[in-house]
């Protein structure tokens, strides 16, 4: 396997708590999580990108000098063409960056990327490996509903862009399952942690 960034992967699909699991990670010193969707929206909204933008999705997503996320929002949601017009733009900017922060950040820190799309772009191989968080599909739709204030219709037009949790729960070299009382997600994320940090061996399963 060829391993293009040192660091593990953390995905898991909306509404499965994979940034919850991220900032537990991150309490530990040697640990840096890189969120992906962050870094994105840095890129999207930079000035140096902004005219790549409007050529890409149109000059209506420039509102007074300044990229509209609403506008941007609107035009991914109904035009799947812009969307991946937009993706091919900005993934390559975004695991670029990863990577850099990566090769010149501190050798003994642990480095975690968080994306909700890894296996979906087949970066999975790119990993030491992949951390899957995880939920029952009747959890994650209560999370998004209470989160985004969306209707069932809403929440399984987002997740058809997205892999089932099943797929990625026997994909995973860790899975942890986050339908849990939050003191309980914590002591899982205890023992990820010092699974990573010793370089042990096998799957794990939280």
């Amino acid at each position: 396997m060829n391993i293009e960034i040192d660091a593990f992967g953390l995905t898991g699909n909306m509404g499965c708590g994979k940034s919850t699991v991220g900032e537990f990670l991150q309490k530990h010193d040697d640990v840096c999580v890189l969120d992906c969707d962050q870094i994105s929206k840095k890129i999207l909204f930079s000035n140096e990108n902004r005219q790549n933008i409007a050529i890409i999705l149109g000059s209506s997503v420039i509102k007074d000098d300044i990229i509209d996320s609403k506008a941007i929002s609107k035009i991914i949601f109904n035009d799947p063409i812009k969307k991946q017009a937009l993706e091919n733009f900005i993934h390559p900017l975004v695991w670029k960056n990863v990577q850099e922060q990566v090769q010149n950040g501190n050798k003994n820190t642990i480095f975690v990327v968080e994306s909700a799309l890894i296996y979906e772009t087949q970066k999975e191989n790119d990993f030491k490996g992949i951390i899957v968080a995880t939920c029952d599909v009747q959890e994650q739709f209560n999370r998004i509903k209470k989160r985004n204030n969306w209707s069932d219709n809403q929440i399984e037009e987002r997740l058809k862009n997205q892999l089932s949790n099943k797929f990625k729960e026997e994909k995973g070299l860790i899975v942890i399952n986050t339908n849990c009382p939050l003191s309980e997600l914590e002591s899982k994320v205890e023992k990820l942690y010092f699974f990573i940090k010793n370089n042990e061996r096998g799957r794990l399963i939280l």
